[in-house]
């Protein structure tokens, strides 16, 4: 069972039948070591025949799930309609979506009932993995096709669907949040562009749902952006990328620059965290997240405390440490909560939450030899462990 996981198996049936450095601008091929084994778990290529700039891509399968459960090796999305019951929307290894339903007090091998919602709807298959919310007792599912378009599936006594304006079109997932009675879609487009497409649920029918994109501008993004809500103002937090694709016009900000009053042209690090905000015009202004430069280790998290009206973003840094920033004004005020807690490093990203009552904040991670811990702060950070320890 272990064998037959792409992540320890010969690519071979995969690029024996063609050439495998096709076009001149493939810098790191499948092959690896002196005996040429395909393998490599990472495609690099140029961006030119002289560019010093490329991309490197990878897709993690989080294999000891897969070998218990081949649809768990994605990222799940759990949710509840009623006190009773709970429910699991997946993306499976074939590429459908999947939604698990069964009742709460039937134990984890009760009466689930699995269906296939894509295939169900006649729909393509799931490029990246689904985003799910709740408005008025709605489940609204949100996913990336292989084509790059983004459907929304909803369940308000049968399931629906409708596709969300297609430009420009995702390249990887979209995260869905619900801001009081308007939906939001965020997801970086095949550009590198953040956008956010946003849904009014008191105007929206299953007929007609008027989808409204807004992009953040002028700069290069890497990975997932994430949306948040201050004071009314609708503001963005991404991951800004090392190399600038190209020279200006990229930024394309020229006319901004002479007729809005107080814009300005970003000039913050590279490879850090970007902090977006709405002024009310074409563009949003663009600050530097400060200790974020050459510090993240893959996707950062961003989370409302509700009852404080906090924001806060939290992320793995380079050496296993987890690092949160808390926004005061317009400064992002970092910490590093596991070292203030004495916890272990971490080896997966970190999934952050504030409990609605109290405002404690929270944080899951898995550390380095499998175990799952819990950062916690209610006045001072403290660490627990959550695995169940070995008898």
């Amino acid at each position: 069972r272990v064998l037959h996981m792409p992540a320890v198996a010969s690519k071979s049936f995969l690029i024996t039948i063609g050439d495998r450095t096709v076009g001149g601008q493939c810098s790191r091929d499948q092959f690896v070591g002196p005996w040429q084994v395909p393998v490599s778990d990472v495609a690099v290529t140029t961006a030119g025949f002289t560019s010093t700039a490329g991309e490197a891509m990878a897709m993690g399968e989080r294999t000891p799930a897969a070998v218990l459960n081949p649809p768990a090796a994605g990222r799940l999305s759990l949710f509840a309609l009623a006190a009773n019951e709970r429910r699991l929307v997946y993306r499976g290894t074939d590429g459908h979506i999947y939604e698990h339903a069964s009742a709460s007090s039937a134990g984890p091998d009760g009466k689930w009932i699995k269906q296939n919602l894509t295939k169900a709807l006649g729909l393509p298959k799931a490029a990246a993995d689904p985003s799910v919310v709740v408005a008025n007792g709605v489940p609204h599912v949100f996913y990336v096709d292989e084509l790059g378009e983004i459907r929304e599936l909803w369940n308000d006594g049968k399931w629906r669907q409708f596709p969300l304006p297609a430009m420009p079109r995702a390249e990887g997932g979209a995260v869905a949040s619900l801001d009081g009675s308007t939906l939001r879609v965020i997801y970086r487009s095949m550009f590198g562009v953040p956008y956010e497409q946003s849904l009014s649920l008191n105007s929206a029918t299953p007929e007609n749902r008027s989808w409204r994109t807004e992009g953040v501008h002028r700069l290069p993004a890497l990975g997932q952006p994430l949306g948040l809500t201050v004071n009314g103002r609708r503001d963005a937090v991404f991951h800004v990328d090392r190399a600038w694709p190209r020279q200006l016009p990229y930024t394309f900000d020229w006319n901004e620059r002479r007729r809005v009053p107080g814009y300005f042209t970003y000039e913050g690090d590279r490879n850090a965290l970007v902090y977006a905000k709405e002024i009310g015009q074409r563009f949003k202004n663009q600050y530097h997240i400060a200790h974020t430069t050459d510090q993240l280790d893959g996707e950062f998290t961003l989370f409302c405390d509700a009852k404080n009206n906090r924001h806060y973003i939290a992320f793995r840094d380079t050496e296993g440490g987890i690092r949160e920033s808390e926004l005061q004004g317009e400064e992002w005020a970092m910490t590093k909560p596991s070292e203030l807690a004495s916890a272990p490093q971490a080896k997966g990203d970190p999934i952050g939450w504030a409990e609605a009552n109290t405002g404690a904040r929270h944080y899951l991670y898995q550390s380095e030899n499998g175990d799952v811990h819990q950062l916690s702060f209610d006045g001072k950070w403290t660490h627990q462990t959550l695995s169940p320890k070995a008898e």
